[in-house]
């Protein structure tokens, strides 16, 4: 009958490591495609809004700009997405009256 134990602690915790290090080149092998479809999605949105001549409007009705409004209109955190600070404060060295 044959010894199946590894020799040494350090022998099975070598082993271990070459399971687990196999394992994860197979899962991430298999993310692949995954990750290719998502990139591409991505990039193809991004040059579609740099494309589009109404993405920057403020008076466009598909804009950014009726985006954020009708998002904070219907948000939770409303408030949040509409506070601004004072104008004055986003000018250094003016003071306001």
């Amino acid at each position: 009958m044959m010894d199946t134990r590894p020799a040494s602690p350090a022998q099975a915790a070598g082993e271990d490591a070459v399971t687990r290090d196999a394992e994860y080149r197979r899962i991430a092998r298999a993310l692949v495609p995954l990750r290719v479809f998502l990139g591409a999605t991505f990039a193809f949105a991004g040059l579609q809004k740099l494309a589009s001549t109404a993405y920057l409007d403020p008076r466009a009705p598909s804009g950014v700009a009726a985006q954020m409004h009708a998002a904070a209109a219907t948000s939770p955190i409303g408030g949040v997405m509409t506070f601004r600070p004072p104008r004055s404060s986003l000018r250094p060295g003016h003071r306001s009256r």
